[in-house]
């Protein structure tokens, strides 16, 4: 008896975990009648009270409460577990309950008899993991949604950033078209006006001096433009030497007296420093000064500008406090934010609109922190802004000053490669006795720079290669070398290395030895195999090079000036273009041959050597006609042995000889066949037929310079 007990407890206990476990069981008969069962757990009755309600509880009847996915996925894992009992099959369910889904994880099992199978389904209810789910899978849609639309805004924010600076952008370019135009124009018509009175006998003073403020004016535009480059790409150089302040003043008062005295304006300067010379880029120095005074004087009706200058003592160390001061119109509040933007240009707002780059103040900025110091502006409606900038420069002594330069102001205080030192006009040219060595594989070229030398008393010996150079070097003491950078033989690079290992006194004569170049870039030297040592030569000249320039830098190298060799005054042509070589326009399928052709046949029609050369040069036009068809013979002969580096050295040659005369239609076409020539990697891959085509107009066009 109390064994029967036993197994009637443990019987109610197992009926107990079994009506409140959630669980349903689907059994077949094998054969027929194949009848079928369902049993569901009395647990579902509190999910599902209506499905009990009924009188009996079918399969069908559960299968109706599903939802209708989870009809279909029920229906395929029952398939599954009967074709093999082996796999698991666990997955979610959901019931639709009269107040709302229940969610159910569901684990199939399947038995068997002889007569009878069983697939029964143990459930756990879920829906509260399945709401957290959701709700994290919710929550991370809408997560990614706000950063999409941050990433939009952003987006949005940098394309009108882009939009704005490419307006900003726009409008500086059709102003530096105004600005570089309207001088231009100007200029050409003063040309005119200066042969007529010359011719009449009247006087060209007057006009003569407003040609040179006018070139002045395109000097500081220019020179603005090209420091600004330097600082988008951080080539800004700082080159720091002892100065004297007052000779700086002087020399800002000198550039700023003809633009304040026409506005009848007063430049009233105040120093009030202990020491006389300081420690500084004197350079950019004065470029920054010569910025803000401008600027001042720009914007300024009535009144004047005034200069300060203090020493002073901070927590930041010695240096001068550099105040600019005018009584203009003043600057709003909102506008001072943006002052010192590129390409900024401010709303006059019913005044007169000024005309300027809109760079001034953008390099003012760039090169004042640089050089370590700070500038600040504040600014009154109707009364007028004050520009203040301090600068980190100690004080030292006047005897550290080196040698003048220019303006008495100090060796360094050349303008880098934008400032090159003015070429007066050189009228009847005479130097000291000389002896130079002219080494150009262009007889032309040659002829060009021996008629300028031999002008100015010098006497001139030639060669063509650079192993005739160097031969002629070694028998005659010489003080001038001219060198072809690319010539047969040795070329200009490799005769100089030559011309620099010789021991000094193979050389006492030797005061300067200079490079011609018809390359803008560092590439195209390079293209010819040549590794370019700018350090080699006392000074670098682009073709076409001036009588006047090759007179003064003999002047110069002549009276033994060790200024002629400082860095900025060796290299102002070759920085500006050989140290941030640009990539040449390339010859693509919208600029053809054909093209490049009809363009210069074009131009030719309205060109004239008359119009572009002096007397000197226009007499030497036979000489250039000749030595052009005998290169163009070449070019066919290389051409026709599909040689590609003769090709070349004839293409360079002929480059040479027309930007000797300015033959720029000429030049335009070459460099087409130039391009097209270099574009292929492989020899095969040329478009000989092309360059044949090419060559041949060329011919035809140099016919017409007769």
């Amino acid at each position: 008896m109390p064994h029967s007990t036993s197994l009637e407890k443990n019987s109610t206990v197992a009926k107990t975990v079994l009506n409140q476990g959630l669980w349903w069981c689907a059994t077949r008969k094998k054969s027929a009648p194949f009848s079928v069962g369902f049993y569901l757990s009395e647990a579902f009755a509190v999910l599902l009270p209506a499905l009990f309600e009924q009188e009996a509880v079918t399969f069908e009847a559960f299968e109706a409460c599903l939802k209708s996915e989870s009809q279909t996925i029920l229906a395929q894992r029952m398939k599954a577990l009967r074709k093999d009992p082996a796999l698991e099959q666990r997955f979610l369910i959901g019931l639709e309950a009269e107040h709302g889904t229940i969610w159910l994880m569901a684990q199939l099992h399947w038995q068997a008899t002889d007569e009878e199978e069983y697939i029964c389904a143990h459930c756990v209810e879920v829906s509260e993991l399945h709401a957290l789910e959701e709700e994290l899978v919710a929550s991370n849609s809408r997560l990614m949604i706000e950063r999409l639309r941050e990433r939009e805004q952003m987006a949005k924010k940098e394309a009108d950033l882009l939009e704005s600076q490419y307006q900003a952008q726009t409008q500086f370019l059709a102003m530096l078209s105004h600005e570089l135009r309207s001088p231009l124009m100007g200029m050409n018509g003063l040309i005119d006006l200066i042969k007529k009175n010359h011719h009449q006998g009247k006087s060209i003073g007057e006009q003569l001096q407003v040609m040179r403020l006018t070139v002045d004016q395109l000097n500081f535009l220019i020179n603005d433009i090209l420091t600004f480059s330097q600082t988008q790409s951080d080539q800004i150089r700082i080159q720091n030497s002892v100065f004297n302040l007052d000779e700086m003043i002087r020399y800002l008062r000198h550039l700023t007296k003809s633009i304040a005295s026409e506005k009848g304006l007063n430049v009233t300067v105040d120093v009030s420093v202990e020491h006389d010379c300081f420690y500084g880029d004197l350079v950019r120095t004065s470029q920054v000064l010569l910025n803000l005074l401008v600027n001042a004087i720009k914007f300024t009706e009535q009144g004047g500008v005034h200069l300060s200058v203090d020493e002073r003592q901070s927590d930041q160390g010695t240096g001068l406090v550099v105040q600019v001061c005018d009584s203009g119109h003043g600057i709003e509040d909102e506008d001072l934010r943006y002052i010192f933007d590129p390409f900024k240009q401010l709303d006059a707002k019913g005044r007169k609109q000024y005309v300027g780059s809109g760079l001034g103040l953008a390099i003012v900025k760039t090169l004042v922190e640089v050089m370590g110091g700070d500038v600040q502006v504040r600014s009154e409606l109707t009364v007028g802004t004050c520009f203040e900038v301090w600068l980190p420069f100690p004080h030292r002594s006047c005897d550290e000053i080196e040698v003048s330069a220019i303006g008495g102001m100090g060796k360094s205080s050349s303008f880098g490669a934008a400032h090159m030192p003015v070429e007066t006009e050189v009228e009847n040219p005479t130097l000291p006795e000389c002896r130079v060595l002219i080494a150009d594989d262009s007889m032309i070229n040659r002829r060009v720079l021996e008629t300028f030398l031999v002008e100015a008393g010098c006497h001139v010996d030639q060669a063509s290669d650079g192993n005739q150079a160097w031969s002629k070097f070694q028998q005659k003491a010489y003080e001038f070398v001219f060198l072809d950078i690319q010539m047969p033989g040795l070329n200009g690079m490799q005769v100089c290395e030559k011309i620099r290992a010789l021991k000094p006194g193979d050389c006492e004569a030797l005061k300067g030895v200079f490079a011609l170049t018809a390359a803008h870039t560092e590439a195209e030297e390079a293209e010819a195999g040549i590794v370019l040592d700018k350090t080699l030569f006392d000074q670098w000249l682009e073709k076409p090079v001036s009588q006047d320039k090759v007179i003064h830098l003999l002047e110069c190298f002549s009276q033994e000036n060790s200024d002629c060799r400082s860095p900025d005054l060796q290299t102002a042509q070759a920085d500006s273009e050989l140290a941030s070589p640009s990539k040449p326009k390339q010859a693509t399928s919208e600029t053809t041959m054909d093209d490049c052709v009809r363009r210069a046949q074009k131009e030719m029609h309205e060109f004239s050597l008359a119009q572009v050369l002096d007397d000197a040069l226009l007499g030497m036009t036979p000489q250039l006609i000749t030595s052009l068809q005998e290169e163009v013979v070449e070019l066919k002969h290389s051409l026709d042995q599909k040689d590609l580096v003769g090709l070349s050295s004839g293409l360079h040659r002929i480059k040479g000889n027309l930007m000797m005369f300015h033959v720029s239609p000429l030049l335009k076409l070459v460099k087409c066949l130039q391009q097209a020539k270099k574009q292929p990697e492989q020899r095969d891959k040329v478009d000989w037929k092309m360059l044949v085509s090419g060559v041949n107009a060329l011919e035809k066009l140099i016919d017409r310079l007769h």
